[in-house]
């Protein structure tokens, strides 16, 4: 009898266990976790996280013109998460829009609260690029933070 109930237990959380693991699979499925390189689906969006040998530069080109519409130095020891909205630009020559943020590396979840006016997905490339390394984190030097090391 003791037996049995030990094995019921031990289905109980396994069961509980896969339910919890599905729900967060769910979650990052639908709502969209940040992962080095994107969420390995095809949503549109990528994440880059910067090291000390690893320091990117991320630019929006525009296919049509090669203009660099949007560029951004990824600090070291942050990450860039980049998506597109369709539909939500001013005008027929940038439908779109780029969506973007930067955030703590390894951060898994989180707003991306800057957005730009881009091209249409047919006439837009995204090129990344590593800077010359090893670059450091710098130091902030004002007097009130002197000690606190600053990651950008």
């Amino acid at each position: 009898m003791a037996h049995q109930m030990k094995a019921h237990r031990q289905r109980r959380i396994t069961r509980n266990t896969l339910a919890v693991l599905a729900g967060t699979v769910a979650v990052c499925a639908v709502s969209g976790c940040y992962y080095p390189g994107g969420p390995r689906y095809s949503a549109d969006r990528f994440t880059y996280e910067s090291h000390a040998w690893q320091p990117w530069t991320v630019k929006l080109l525009d296919t049509r013109t090669g203009e660099v519409v949007w560029s951004v130095d990824v600090p070291v020891g942050k990450q860039l998460v980049v998506g597109f909205n369709r539909g939500t630009g001013p005008n027929e020559f940038k439908p779109d829009e780029i969506v973007w943020g930067i955030m703590e590396k390894g951060k898994r979840f989180g707003t991306r609260d800057n957005r730009q006016p881009c091209p249409p997905h047919e006439s837009r490339r995204l090129d990344s690029s590593l800077r010359p390394t090893p670059e450091l984190i710098t130091p902030v030097m004002d007097e009130a933070s002197a000690s606190v090391w600053d990651t950008q």
